[in-house]
């Protein structure tokens, strides 16, 4: 059990340091993603809309999956050097119960994040459905090959 919780730190606080040296050219904030999600879910009228609130572990897990991508310097929803899957990543957080996950990259604005999961089937589900009343946001660069890329994880929960 011990060996669990050291193991959980150690990871929690390498994903806080990569995110956190990741976030220096980011031009916008969680706060102001959060703002345009519950904008958008406002705007569609949701019957039984509840607004998202961020959520402590799903935060955890937001940061833990872009400290994933920016350490493999990957854009997949799975990791294609380790082969795991994204929900596993959320799931070491200690999130649990129905989950989605939402990535963007390239993007300036925080408005334009979210008008593109609009955009996208499966994305917008995620967006806008009601059982998903939290979410935890990340915001950071990845370095790829092409360049440096602003990319934002979403993962919402129950």
């Amino acid at each position: 059990m011990m060996k669990k919780i050291f193991y959980f730190t150690i990871l929690l606080l390498v994903a806080l340091v990569s995110v956190r040296k990741a976030v220096a050219s980011v031009s916008f904030t969680e706060k102001q993603l959060l703002a345009n999600i519950n904008n958008a879910r406002v705007a569609a009228d949701m019957t039984g809309y509840t607004q998202a609130y961020m959520g402590s572990a799903l935060e955890r897990a937001a940061h833990a999956k872009l400290a994933d991508m920016q350490k493999y310097k990957y854009w997949s929803h799975d990791n294609p050097v380790t082969q795991e899957q994204w929900w596993k990543i959320i799931y070491k957080m200690g999130v649990r119960g129905k989950v989605a996950e939402n990535l963007a990259r390239g993007y300036s604005d925080s408005a334009k994040v979210v008008s593109g999961w609009e955009a996208s089937a499966a994305h917008h589900t995620n967006l806008f459905s009601q059982v998903y009343k939290k979410v935890g946001l990340a915001i950071g660069e990845v370095e790829y090959k092409e360049g440096t890329k602003t990319v934002v994880v979403a993962v919402f929960g129950e």
